[in-house]
């Protein structure tokens, strides 16, 4: 039979508890400053803030206290969540409720205590923060004010770690979706077994999520689309505005493949849902491993990298265009040129020639283009690394942006599809 007295509120209490995820972040460094704080103010040898769980209270941030947690039964802090009320006992030894308290009769050895109740919802009372003397002492009103303040910076602190928290869960959450909004492995390598596609990519979004996409899709099994795109914005919003756009994409190419239609289509829908100030670039293109052809399309996109084969060297893809969601009846253009054996494609978002923020970043449009025809060929991987190795060749070198970057290369491999082969 529990020993100590239990809130009328007790259910919705200890869910407020469980709420803060206490056991995801610990003992607290900075609730410790704030009871060594309270312990200086107050003149007590010990301070602490106590979380007081079903069966336990367990101390959040102490000084002066050796001890991570208590029995609920022994808790001064027990009584001290009964009520909104300050909670005084200023000789323990005299009080019939402790005097037989082996947190009284034996170390620490309370005697006189003062409880402020942590109150993180309307009536929900999680625990309190206390300052405990080992000698009797009358509190004095300066003492109550000064731990009142103390408790309502505590209450502020845990509610901004909950808050975190929360943060934390939605940006695994985003981080998660964007994740398999990408391309997989399995679909990449299913395309490989019909189109002669070398591919690799790299993705690195500044705050975890970001607002940059990238996108491949078969539309016959020796043809498909390939894009890049990047949202204005950093976090959790541009990540949002790249979950609609996935499923704009994927509408708009059950219809149409072509560079400059699909551009037109997902305009349209960008100009209807983002906020006035919000757009995305976006270069698109069909390879065809037919006609050993490329249709591309800029909607505002920086300059691409493009070589027509092995023998050729690299050019800027200078396509104008309005970025899509700024007007909604922009016109986009389409250019089909050669792609042959050995030909390559470099897509890249702006935080590639960002990096570090200008105006002196390690890559220009022209630079990024002599860095490549200087280098010697390689697979889509190798001119990927070799890229990324020459930009981050410090370690404290840093984006400040997201960054995306497609390497796909024309093996020259003919490759016919198996009788079940399905887009």
């Amino acid at each position: 039979m529990r020993s100590f007295p239990i809130p009328v509120e007790e259910a919705g209490r200890l869910r407020e508890l469980q709420s803060l995820r206490f056991s995801e972040w610990d003992a607290s460094a900075a609730l410790n400053v704030l009871c060594d704080i309270a312990a200086r103010l107050l003149e007590t040898p010990i301070a602490h803030l106590s979380l007081v769980d079903r069966d336990e209270q367990i101390f959040a941030g102490k000084a002066g206290l050796e001890a991570d947690r208590t029995a609920r039964g022994i808790a001064f802090c027990a009584h001290t969540i009964m009520t909104p009320e300050p909670f005084i006992i200023e000789n323990a030894e005299k009080d019939p409720r402790f005097c037989n308290n082996p947190l009284v009769t034996a170390d620490p050895n309370i005697r006189a205590y003062l409880g402020i109740p942590l109150e993180t919802a309307p009536g929900l009372r999680i625990g309190a923060l206390c300052a405990v003397d080992r000698k009797p002492r009358a509190f004095t009103k300066n003492d109550l004010e000064t731990l009142t303040k103390l408790a309502r910076i505590a209450v502020s602190m845990l509610k901004s770690y909950r808050a975190t928290l929360v943060l934390n869960d939605q940006l695994a959450s985003e981080i998660a979706l964007q994740n398999e909004m990408l391309p997989s492995r399995a679909r990449i390598e299913r395309i490989q077994e019909t189109c002669p596609l070398d591919l690799a990519s790299y993705s690195n979004a500044r705050d975890g999520v970001g607002g940059d996409i990238w996108g491949i899709k078969a539309t016959t099994p020796q043809r498909l689309l390939l894009y890049v795109a990047d949202f204005t914005g950093h976090g959790l919003a541009a990540a949002l505005n790249t979950a609609r756009f996935h499923s704009f994409v994927h509408i708009a190419s059950q219809r149409t493949d072509k560079p400059a239609s699909m551009l037109r289509r997902l305009n349209e829908r960008l100009h209807e849902v983002l906020p006035v100030g919000q757009f995305a670039t976006m270069f698109c293109a069909t390879l065809d491993f037919t006609a050993h052809t490329m249709e591309y399309a800029s909607a505002g996109a920086p300059p691409q990298l493009y070589r027509r084969s092995s023998a050729e060297p690299f050019e800027l893809l200078k396509k104008p265009g309005l970025p899509l969601g700024i007007m909604r009846n922009t016109a986009f253009e389409s250019e089909t040129v050669p792609f042959e054996p050995g030909g390559t494609l470099v897509l890249y978002t702006d935080g590639l020639t960002e990096t570090p923020r200008p105006p002196h970043p390690i890559f220009t449009c022209g630079s990024l283009r002599r860095f490549l025809n200087a280098s010697p060929g390689g697979s889509a991987f190798e001119i990927s690394n070799r890229i990324r190795s020459a930009l981050f060749f410090e370690p404290s070198i840093e984006i400040d942006d997201d960054l995306t970057l497609i390497v796909a290369k024309h093996t020259g491999e003919r490759i016919d599809p198996s009788p079940d082969y399905e887009i």
